[in-house]
């Protein structure tokens, strides 16, 4: 199980030119809440101190002590990137039917960063399919619909094997014509 604090103050590491690019200081997320987007950084060393963004798809490696990407050019100023600041961690959990749930503590992410669902109350998993709605601030929920971070099991995507069919296929071969020429871009007629 992956959580967005496994992210956080971590420093960013570019395998190519050896150099710390900063360290992570929040994560933004799609509107929907789907998935991670991008890890937003900054430097202690830079004198302006602005923030710079890396896409989590440009992410080599997520290791214990850092996050190592292949290259710093994939650092960008944060300015530049599509951030729509959207980032449940402390954003209090209502049901639909008005009742407080409590806040998000941390985000439950599957290993391609899509998120699995929100934790709150130290050990309760609220589960994505039961988020009916999310802002800055608010996020609205099915009533009921946490579970126990100990039970929560990432499944498997699996794929279902193909059915046998009872009708069989029959292909027929197409004999060129010789009269016709075929050109990548053209046809023409001899």
């Amino acid at each position: 199980m992956l959580k967005a604090s496994d992210f956080l103050s971590k420093p960013v590491i570019s395998l190519k030119e050896g150099k710390n690019e900063g360290l992570i200081k929040n994560i933004s997320f799609d509107t929907k809440l789907k998935a991670a987007e991008w890890l937003v950084l900054y430097d202690e060393s830079d004198a302006d101190c602005d923030e710079k963004a890396i896409r989590l798809e440009d992410v080599h490696v997520l290791g214990e002590n850092a996050v190592m990407i292949k290259s710093g050019k994939s650092v960008i100023p944060a300015v530049s990137a599509p951030l729509n600041g959207n980032n449940p961690i402390n954003c209090r959990i209502f049901t639909a039917e008005g009742k407080f749930t409590g806040i998000v503590s941390d985000v439950v992410m599957s290993d391609k960063n899509a998120v699995d669902g929100l934790i709150y109350d130290v050990d309760k998993v609220l589960p994505l399919c039961d988020v009916l709605s999310n802002s800055r601030d608010i996020v609205v929920s099915n009533a009921g619909g946490a579970v126990s971070i100990e039970t929560i099991e990432i499944p498997e995507m699996k794929v279902p094997a193909p059915k046998p069919s009872d009708k069989k296929r029959t292909v027929k071969a197409l004999k060129p014509k010789e009269d016709i020429l075929v050109c990548p871009d053209t046809v023409e007629t001899l």
